[in-house]
C-alpha cells in the first residue's frame, strides 16, 4: 500500500508548484477567486447543476468549459515560460475510471461537486452540509479498504498505454491550446442551448 501511495503522491505540490507558506498563500488567493466565480455564476446553487443534467439550461457546463479553456491557455504559456512546472501524480487507469463513475453518480444524486458544495455551504445553504458529510465519509472508507485497492484496482492492467499528462498522451506539446479551443466551442454551444440564460427564481 505504501508503494502505491508513494507513486500517487510523487511530485505532488501546492498551487503553482509552491511549497510552505508560499503554497498556503497561493492556495488562499486561488480559493477565494474560485469561490467568487462559483457564486457569481450560480454554480453553488444545486438547482443549476440539476437543471444542467436534465438539459434544461447550460450554465453548469458553460462554466466548466470556460474555466477549462482559460486554464488550459494559462497553463500552456506558464509552463512554456517556466513559471510553473507540471508535476502530475502517477496515473492509474482503472482507479480513474471507477472513481469517475462514482463521482458522476454522486453528482447526479446530490447535485454537488466538492467545490460547489463548499461554496454552497459558505452561502448558508444547509442541504450542502449533508453532501459534504458524505464526501468526508470517503476518507475512512479509503483508509480501511486501502490494502484491498492497492492489490486490485491499482494493479489491474490497462487496456491502452497511459501517460501522466495529456500532452504526452497525445504526443503534442501544444495539446493544451487545442484543448482550450475545443472547450471554447463547447462553451459557445451551451451558451445558446435552450434555457441557457434561464434566471434564478
Amino acid at each position: 500500500m505504501n508503494e502505491i501511495l508513494e507513486k500517487i503522491n510523487s511530485g505532488t505540490k501546492g498551487p503553482l508548484g509552491l511549497e510552505g507558506e508560499a503554497g498556503i498563500i497561493a492556495a488562499a488567493i486561488l480559493g477565494a477567486a474560485i469561490g467568487f466565480v462559483l457564486m457569481k455564476s450560480r454554480f453553488a446553487d444545486r438547482k443549476t447543476v440539476m437543471n444542467q443534467l436534465a438539459l434544461r439550461e447550460g450554465t453548469f457546463f458553460k462554466v466548466i468549459f470556460a474555466s477549462l479553456a482559460c486554464g488550459a491557455i494559462l497553463f500552456h504559456f506558464a509552463s512554456k515560460t517556466g513559471f510553473i512546472v507540471a508535476t502530475p501524480p502517477k496515473t492509474f487507469f482503472w482507479a480513474a475510471e471507477i472513481g469517475g463513475m462514482i463521482f458522476a453518480l454522486g453528482l447526479a444524486l446530490s447535485g454537488f461537486t466538492p467545490s460547489n458544495a463548499l461554496a454552497s455551504a459558505g452561502a448558508g445553504r444547509i442541504y450542502s452540509i449533508w453532501a459534504i458529510a458524505g464526501m468526508l465519509a470517503a476518507i475512512p472508507f479509503v483508509h480501511f479498504t486501502g490494502d484491498f485497492l492497492a492489490e486490485t484496482v491499482y494493479r489491474w492492467p490497462t487496456p491502452l498505454e497511459c501517460h501522466d499528462t495529456l500532452s504526452e498522451q497525445f504526443s503534442n506539446p501544444d495539446f493544451y491550446l487545442w484543448l482550450a479551443g475545443i472547450s471554447a466551442v463547447f462553451c459557445v454551444f451551451f451558451e445558446f442551448m435552450p434555457g441557457g440564460d434561464e434566471k434564478k427564481e
